[in-house]
């Protein structure tokens, strides 16, 4: 047996496109199974159809990671001929993350920037921003040292591309044991005084709880003092989409026709926008083509979308932008590799396929 479970899938994803990011008519997380089932083997995919469900079945899988949800609107009823039924009567948990892995960094708009060639992004419509907080402790001298590593194996001192930063500055902390302390300097009804550090590093929403654990099991003293300040300095915001600039300049139907190449498009859709040349570029996969007008707004040549309304093709004609319907599909389908690897990476002792019966759900003809 591994000794991997549902509820470890269903962490990790949260810690790699956190739910909490999810829009909030989404539905993410759990979507059939029991938490505490083992699993030996994960299937990938972006979709849960019965092709995907009825291979993972044959394939022995445990565990179905997809990106669109399995259940988006409420059900009123679990019968023999429904996936869910079929799932849960097979023991196969299904876990999908949809918006919050549209918009965490590293995710699908992300990734389709990667296969574009769409460089030095931005988010395009900013939903939030990261939490961060200060992490300030006071620390025996000859302690400062072993308690800041700890704190940064937790993941604390981590900014961009920098890691294990902290700030230190030398004072001295005075205090006086009670009746049952058992301090580690000094002695009950003394006052003592000792040279300290004061350590400062900072730490993401996530990894507080963690640093904070690891701070106190590190610290010298039984009553380790200590501050937690919210830094609204530090953070990326984060959000839907992405605006960034292609590495070499090209005409709209180049573009389209790279898009429709490097995804594997049976065809896309183009509306050439007014600027023969294209240098800078949105991203809207999957059903984010409402997203034209933050793309106008950003000062994008082109906006490359999935699954377009017919109104926003006008909308880009009038705006003189040049837009490209890739389809939904296409767009996002790019992430289950990047799933596949991951949970790879996290879960050595667990066997992890990509679907092969997740296909384009129609034909061109």
């Amino acid at each position: 047996m591994s000794g991997t479970a549902v509820k470890d899938i269903l962490r990790f994803m949260g810690e790699l496109a956190p739910f909490s990011l999810a829009e909030s008519w989404d539905n993410c997380g759990l979507m059939v199974g029991d938490l505490d089932a083992p699993v030996r083997k994960i299937m990938a995919a972006l979709d849960v159809t019965r092709p995907v469900a009825e291979e993972a079945a044959q394939q022995g899988v445990d565990c179905i990671v997809s990106h669109h949800p399995l259940i988006f609107h409420p059900l009123k009823a679990v019968t023999a001929q429904g996936l869910p039924y079929y799932l849960i009567r097979k023991g196969i948990a299904v876990i999908s993350a949809h918006t919050n892995l549209d918009i965490a960094f590293g995710g699908v708009c992300d990734r389709l920037a990667e296969f574009l060639g769409v460089t030095d992004t931005t988010v395009l419509d900013p939903t939030g921003k990261e939490r961060y907080y200060k992490v300030v402790v006071f620390v025996p001298r000859a302690a400062a040292r072993q308690v800041t590593e700890k704190m940064a194996d937790a993941g604390a001192g981590a900014l961009g591309n920098y890691t294990r930063c902290s700030f230190s500055h030398p004072g001295t902390g005075s205090f006086l044991p009670g009746d049952g302390a058992a301090p580690a300097v000094g002695a009950v009804g003394k006052q003592e005084q000792v040279d300290e550090i004061r350590v400062e590093m900072l730490c993401s929403e996530k990894n507080l709880g963690a640093v904070i654990a690891a701070m106190k099991k590190a610290h010298p003293y039984e009553e380790p003092a200590y501050d937690v300040f919210e830094n609204l300095g530090a953070g990326r915001t984060y959000g839907i989409g992405r605006v960034g600039t292609l590495l070499s300049p090209m005409s709209g139907r180049e573009l389209a026709e790279r898009v429709r190449d490097t995804l594997g498009c049976p065809s896309v859709r183009l509306v050439e926008g007014a600027r023969r040349e294209i240098k800078r570029v949105a991203l809207a996969n999957g059903a984010e083509s409402g997203l034209l007008p933050a793309a106008v707004k950003a000062g994008a040549d082109a906006l490359v979308a999935g699954e377009v309304k017919h109104n926003v093709y006008i909308d880009a004609q009038n705006a003189g932008i040049t837009l490209i319907d890739a389809g939904h599909f296409d767009t996002e389908n790019l992430i289950v590799p990047v799933l596949e690897t991951r949970l790879k990476e996290r879960f050595p002792g667990v066997e992890v396929i990509p679907s092969t019966a997740n296909r384009r759900p129609y034909e061109s003809v």
